[in-house]
C-alpha cells in the first residue's frame, strides 16, 4: 500500500447530483490537495457544488471507526450485485470515478456510500482500481483485485468486471443451496435439543420427586438417567467447552501440520449425508474459481493460489504449493492431479488433461464445473427427504427411550402387586 501524501486533505461536500439529489454527511467526503481540485472534480463528474469544507484528521479517524468503510463486509450475493452494477456501468462507457459515484447514490447503507465515494476519490487521484480496492480487505478479497488487477494490464477491465460479476453470481447460487440445505436440519435439530433438554430438566425432575414418596428402590436405568437430569448444566458447560476447545485444536492443528489438514478433508469427505456435498462443493468452488481466473488472463500458477483459497478445501490448499512448483518446473497440471485420486475424480482429471491438450483449459473447467453444479442440485433436492426422516427417527426413539425408561418403577410396581395378588 502507498504511503499517504501528507499535502492530501479531506473535504466534507454538499452537492447536487446528476439525478436532482442533494449528497451530503459522510458519504459526501473527498480527499484532493485543496478545495479547487474538489470543486472540479464534482463538476466534471455532472454535479454542482454548494459547499466545500476541509475536516481535521481526526474527524475523519472518527468516521471510519466500525461503521466506516474500512470495516464494511459484504456478503457474497451484495458484493454480486455490486460488481455486476460496476461493470454495467463501465460497459456503457462511463469512467470508473463516475460509475463508483453513481453507486454511491443507490447503496442500501451510509458505509457502502462512503466507500463507492472513497474508491473514486482515491481513482480520480491517480491510484489503479485493483490497488484502491485492494484498500479494503474486508469487502474485496484477494481474488477480486487479483482479476481486477489482471483486467487493467490487459486493457479489458469491463470483461473482468464481467467475469467477476458471474463468478460472484454463481457462488452466491450455490451458498443459496448450501444455506437451504443446512437451514432445516439445524432447525429442527436444535428444537429437538431444546426439547430433550426441556424433558431432563423439567419432566424428569417430577417423576424423581413422586417415585421419592414410594419410598423403594428403582430401577437402574430410572436411577441413571435421573442422576444425569440434575447435572445438565455441568454436562451442558463440559460439552460447549469441549466442542470450543475440539474447534481451537483443530483449527492449529490444520496450520502446523500439512498430514493433519489432508486427513481431517479426508475424513469430512466420507462423513454420511454430507461428506460427499462438502466434497462437490469445494470442487465446484475450485474450478469456477480456477476457470475464471484462467479467462482473467492471470497466470496458471497465481490462478492456482486463487483457486485454492476460494475452494475452503484445506486438502487443496495444502497441495496448491506443490502443485506451482512443479508447474513452475515444466510439468502439466493434468499429471499431478492425476496423482490425488482420492481428491479429484475421474471427470476433473480427464477435462484438465483434455483442456491442456486442446489449449482449452478454461472452457472445459467450466463445463466440470456445471456439471457439479448440477450434481449439487440434485443432492440437495433428495437430500431434505433423507434428513427429515432421519431428524424424526431420531426424535421419536430419543423421546420413547426417555419416557419408558421413566415409567420403568410404575411397571415394576404393576408387576409387583400382580404377583402378591395371585
Amino acid at each position: 500500500m502507498a504511503e499517504k501524501d501528507e499535502n492530501l486533505h479531506t473535504f466534507q461536500y454538499e452537492a447536487i447530483t446528476p439525478g436532482g439529489n442533494r449528497i451530503k454527511g459522510s458519504r459526501a467526503r473527498m480527499v484532493a490537495y485543496n478545495k479547487e481540485v474538489v470543486r472540479r472534480e464534482l463538476i466534471d463528474q455532472g454535479f454542482i457544488p454548494i459547499s466545500i469544507t476541509q475536516i481535521n484528521p481526526k474527524g475523519l479517524n472518527r468516521s471510519l471507526g466500525s461503521s466506516g468503510p474500512t470495516r464494511l463486509k459484504m456478503r457474497t450475493n451484495l458484493l454480486a450485485a455490486f460488481t455486476r452494477q460496476l461493470h454495467e456501468l463501465l460497459r456503457a462507457g462511463i469512467p470508473a470515478p463516475r460509475a463508483l459515484t453513481s453507486l454511491a447514490e443507490e447503496a442500501p447503507s451510509p458505509a457502502l456510500q462512503e466507500l463507492c465515494l472513497d474508491l473514486s476519490t482515491k481513482i480520480t487521484a491517480g491510484s489503479s482500481m485493483a490497488e484502491c480496492f485492494g484498500q479494503y480487505p474486508r469487502a474485496f478479497n484477494d481474488i477480486y483485485c487479483a482479476y481486477l488487477g489482471a483486467g487493467e494490464r490487459t486493457g479489458s477491465i469491463v470483461e473482468a468486471t464481467s467475469r467477476l460479476a458471474k463468478l460472484l453470481e454463481r457462488q452466491a447460487k450455490m451458498r443459496s443451496k448450501i444455506i437451504s440445505v443446512a437451514t432445516y436440519p439445524i432447525l429442527v435439530g436444535g428444537i429437538i435439543l431444546l426439547l430433550m433438554i426441556g424433558i431432563m430438566v423439567f419432566l424428569v425432575p417430577q417423576f424423581a420427586n413422586v417415585y421419592d414418596s414410594f419410598d423403594a428402590e428403582l430401577p437402574g436405568p430410572t436411577q441413571t438417567l435421573i442422576n444425569i437430569s440434575q447435572k445438565i448444566p455441568l454436562y451442558l458447560a463440559v460439552g460447549a467447552g469441549t466442542v470450543f476447545l475440539s474447534r481451537m485444536q483443530y483449527k492449529r492443528g490444520v496450520k502446523k501440520s500439512k498430514k493433519f489438514a489432508i486427513l481431517a478433508d479426508r475424513v469430512k469427505y466420507r462423513l454420511p449425508m454430507f461428506g460427499k456435498l462438502i466434497h462437490r462443493v469445494a470442487l465446484y468452488r475450485w474450478s469456477t474459481t480456477f476457470a475464471g481466473s484462467l479467462e482473467a488472463g492471470l497466470p496458471q500458477t497465481q490462478a492456482l493460489e486463487i483457486a485454492a483459497a476460494a475452494s475452503g478445501s484445506n486438502w487443496i490448499k495444502t497441495l496448491t504449493p506443490g502443485f506451482i512448483d512443479a508447474i513452475t518446473a515444466g510439468r502439466p497440471l493434468s499429471s499431478l492431479v492425476s496423482e490425488h485420486g482420492r481428491l479429484f475424480p475421474p471427470q476433473m482429471r480427464t477435462m484438465i488433461n483434455t483442456g491442456e491438450a486442446s489449449g482449452e483449459l478454461p472452457r472445459l473447467l467450466e463445463s466440470v464445473s456445471d456439471s457439479m453444479d448440477a450434481e449439487i442440485e440434485a443432492m440437495v433436492a433428495t437430500m431434505g427427504s433423507k434428513i427429515e426422516v432421519f431428524l424424526l427417527l431420531f426424535l421419536a426413539s430419543s423421546v420413547g427411550a426417555i419416557l419408558v425408561v421413566l415409567y420403568l418403577p410404575i411397571l415394576s410396581l404393576a408387576s409387583s402387586v400382580g404377583k402378591s395378588l395371585t
